[in-house]
Formats: structure tokens, sequence, C-alpha cells
């Protein structure tokens, strides 16, 4: 694959370009960056182009400033959608990136041909009127499960090896090869000054997300 880094409407995006004739936006989960899904990639590539739009924490020159809603991220890839060359897209997200790609279909259908959703985050409509309720408070982020792991990060970790050795143990990756997994890895991190091995995303962001994740699901159970 031909990988090219470059920006659009002063977005970043990475842009495989395998000489296909068709398109597709891939917009990618909260804390993973896209270089995360490269077995993914190497799999869609066979049939698309495929361009990764950076959600706002992975601009580096944007600070998290107390993020309200997920309104944010929605608006920046309608953005960046406006400045590409073509018409219609398919679509592919993950995560968060599901539920953007969802609110795009529901709000900017000009701009999609086909989407995919892979786990969007859409909550439960009796949760949504229960974390309204406390989502700013101590209390939520004590019992949200994803908001207690991200607070607990480590960021930086001596060697890769090290990374990759506790990420091994881990439940969730028992089905990835080591192969996969280090693909994961190199996408999560980047060698700082300091030759160590650091988290890209930042967590002030990655808690944010978490924490405001519901503020839309209204509308999409509205416009079904």
């Amino acid at each position: 694959m031909n990988k090219i880094l470059k920006y659009i409407n002063n977005i970043p995006c990475e842009i495989f370009n395998n000489n296909k004739t068709e398109n597709l936006i891939f917009l990618h989960a909260n804390a993973f960056p896209p270089r995360c899904y490269l077995p993914l990639m190497k799999k869609l590539a066979t049939k698309f182009n495929i361009i990764c739009p950076f959600f706002r924490p992975l601009w580096q020159v944007e600070k998290n400033n107390k993020l309200k809603s997920w309104d944010i991220f929605k608006k920046d890839t309608v953005a960046f959608l406006n400045h590409l060359d073509g018409d219609q897209y398919h679509i592919f997200g993950h995560s968060l990136g599901a539920h953007i790609a969802f609110r795009i279909v529901l709000e900017n259908k000009e701009f999609i041909k086909k989407a995919i959703l892979l786990d969007p985050v859409i909550f439960d409509k009796y949760f949504i009127l229960f974390w309204n309720l406390i989502k700013f408070t101590n209390f939520a982020r004590s019992i949200h499960p994803l908001i207690r792991a991200s607070k607990n990060q480590k960021m930086i970790y001596n060697t890769h090896l090290d990374i990759f050795s506790k990420y091994r143990k881990k439940s969730i990756f028992k089905n990835f090869s080591d192969k996969n997994l280090n693909y994961f890895i190199e996408g999560l991190t980047k060698t700082n000054n300091s030759g160590k091995i650091e988290l890209i995303f930042p967590k002030e962001w990655e808690l944010s997300i978490y924490q405001t994740g519901e503020t839309t699901d209204n509308y999409i159970y509205k416009n079904l």
C-alpha cells in the first residue's frame, strides 16, 4: 500500500492510495489512531483507496477545551468531506468513528454511498437520562469502567517490549496474534524525545470523550 500523510482543510489524514476506483473514509475509535488498524487496512485495500482523517485530539495543535459533546468531531468530518475531490464515499467507522459515521449518514447522506458501523457507541435511552444527571461528577468517573481505565493508563514505557508484554497479558487481546498486536502497539505509540515509548492519544481527550459519549444519542434515536 502507498501511504501518504497530508492535510485537507487543515485536518491531518493518512491516505492509502491503492489505485482503486472506489474511495472509503475510515473513522477511528477513541484513543486508536488510524495506524492501529493496519491489518484491516490491508484487507480493505484490495477494493478501496482508504482516506483516514484524524479526529481533533490527534491534530497536536488543539488542546481539550472542556469538550461538551461529540458534535465537534462530526462537524470536523463534514468539513473534511467538503474539501475532498469526489462526490460520494463509502464510510467505515469504529466505536466513536462509527457514531460519527452514523450521524453523517443521517444528516449528510449526500456524501455517502454505503456505511459500515463497527461497534457504534449508542447508549440505551434510560442510561442516557441517568448519565446526563451525573456525567460531570466524580461519581460518574468512578463508576464508568473506561474512564477508570483511562485515568490509570500508563502513558510512557521504557521499551516497546515493556508495553507489548503488558498488553499481551490483557484478555481483550487474547485473540490477537503477536504480529497484529505489534501492529496495534506501533499505531498507539511514538518514540519521544527521551527515547522512550509514549502513547500518542492525549489522556485528557480520551477521558472527556468517554465522559460526553451519550450527548447526541437521542438525536440518532429520533432520526432513525
